[in-house]
């Protein structure tokens, strides 16, 4: 038997951006096929994956994008901010350059998306790792503060908040499409 993917009412694009070894494609897999994938490879240019969120009677469909964190892969990256409804800025926090990063990232989603109402997402991932943290929670909380940005810990490893951040972006996406007119 088959599974076909089901019907769906909204269709949002979602770019994943941050440093490499920040975990945004072992993000994406959690995401997707519910696992975690240790010896995941450097992503080269961009993956993509797809992710399905019922919302009340409605189905919201992620087309979700992976990007590589590379600096030589930046111009080519430049181009898939077009038509997003989010974007998730990925850190790894026992990293505190990626953190650092964070600021650049910032700006490539202002420059290059079009979209004012697009959704930002801080995320500030291997939370598992916590003997190993080297930025706080609070770090993260004040950076998404001072830039009116979403914010989350999570753990591809362990999947916490994977899930939860998704959720949460497909219900706030919601709330403003059914209470906000064009």
């Amino acid at each position: 038997m088959v599974d076909f993917p089901p019907e769906f009412s909204y269709l949002l694009k979602v770019i994943i951006v941050g440093d490499s070894h920040t975990g945004k494609s072992c993000i994406l897999h959690r995401l997707v096929h519910g696992t975690f994938e240790s010896n995941q490879d450097i992503t080269i240019g961009v993956d993509f994956g797809t992710k399905y969120i019922p919302i009340q009677d409605e189905i919201i469909k992620f087309q979700i994008w992976d990007t590589a964190g590379q600096e030589s892969f930046r111009s080519i990256i430049r181009s898939y901010y077009k038509n997003i409804a989010a974007c998730f800025i990925v850190y790894d926090v026992c990293n505190r350059v990626s953190f650092e990063n964070v600021v650049n990232w910032l700006r490539d989603v202002d420059t290059n998306s079009y979209n004012e109402q697009r959704r930002i997402i801080l995320v500030g991932n291997k939370v598992d790792l916590e003997s190993e943290r080297q930025i706080t929670t609070a770090e993260g909380q004040q950076l998404a503060h001072d830039n009116n940005l979403d914010f989350y810990e999570c753990s591809s490893k362990d999947g916490t908040n994977v899930q939860q951040m998704f959720l949460d972006l497909a219900n706030n996406i919601y709330h403003d499409i059914i209470t906000k007119p064009f």
